[in-house]
């Protein structure tokens, strides 16, 4: 409490004196150290709440942006711990969403995707091919030119054209769900309009944006991953374990999957060790699930659940 008192009053008085760099850097390093000790304690969710009422409700917009902008520049701390409290801090908070999405995208835009697929391993070896660069051609041409329009307009963004075309390009695929390689070109143009749905989605209730920086996208690694998972490389969809790097997205890369499967006719179960993280991604998601219709086909669960179900059936 008094923290937060010292954290108000000098914020209050930089603004009046027209120094407010200090100020916000010391309120941004408290936020940073408090978020630690609430992941430390479990507590996080009172710490949100508790946060959010006693001090950012109370933040002017102009003193939230330059705080927010302060956190961002502690995400390249040198020292790994404040680097990703300062992470979790943008995440967490609804009135640092700007800065989280355009941490997300810096990430997005760090490895490209001939990179990736350049770094890929696989075991055992396989002979290369030429699929997943043609499904990520095909799916960036249409996700790039699908940002463009949302950037244009949110409420000119034809929604229930982008429905259509998922819905038909599902229904022509389905049949040969289990053999996507060869069709590697339209399965791009699905997973193009499903990821354009997902960023179309997470812009409604912000505003307009001017910049392909400040709307969400996936990260080339996360498509990668979404690609060798669905078999596109492959003579058939079969059994596959993949590896994504702490913080490139296995949740996203999760997420796309279960839409992708769930609409060429596939019930699927999501499961994680944990029930808090599979509820969390399960609701990062719920939004285009439902968007598409397929919530009744997408299950999250830990491994408890999972085995409940199993036994139930």
């Amino acid at each position: 409490q008094q923290c937060l008192s010292e954290a108000r009053e000098r914020l209050t008085v930089a603004r009046s004196d027209g120094m407010t760099t200090e100020a916000e850097e010391t309120v941004a390093r408290m936020l940073i150290k408090g978020y630690a000790v609430a992941v430390e304690l479990g507590v996080t969710d009172r710490y949100k709440r508790w946060m959010e009422k006693s001090l950012l409700e109370k933040m002017a917009d102009d003193v939230q942006h330059l705080v927010g902008a302060s956190i961002m520049q502690k995400t390249l701390d040198k020292e790994e711990p404040v680097a990703t409290a300062a992470r979790g801090i943008l995440t967490m908070f609804p009135a640092f969403a700007t800065f989280s999405i355009e941490l997300f995208n810096a990430k997005a835009g760090s490895v490209s995707f001939a990179s990736a697929l350049a770094t890929m391993e696989c075991r055992p070896t396989r002979p290369f091919n030429d699929n997943l660069a043609t499904v990520f051609e095909a799916y960036n041409e249409v996700y790039s030119a699908e940002v463009n329009k949302i950037i244009q307009g949110l409420r000119a963004y034809p929604k229930g054209e982008l429905r259509q075309r998922v819905v038909a390009l599902a229904t022509e695929l389905a049949p040969h769900a289990g053999q996507l390689n060869q069709h590697c070109a339209k399965f791009g143009l699905l997973f193009g309009l499903v990821a354009s749905a997902w960023t179309y989605l997470s812009c409604l209730g912000k505003g307009d944006f001017q910049e392909r920086k400040s709307v969400l996208q996936p990260h080339n690694t996360q498509v990668l991953g979404v690609c060798r998972l669905m078999g596109l490389d492959e003579a058939a969809l079969g059994n596959h374990l993949i590896q994504i790097n702490t913080g490139e997205g296995k949740s996203v890369a999760l997420g796309f999957t279960a839409v992708l499967l769930s609409l060429l006719g596939f019930s699927v179960d999501v499961v994680c060790y944990s029930s808090y993280l599979s509820e969390r991604d399960y609701q990062e998601f719920k939004q285009l699930f439902q968007f598409f219709g397929v919530e009744h086909f997408v299950t999250y669960s830990d491994f408890d659940g999972l085995s409940s179900s199993i036994l139930k059936s």
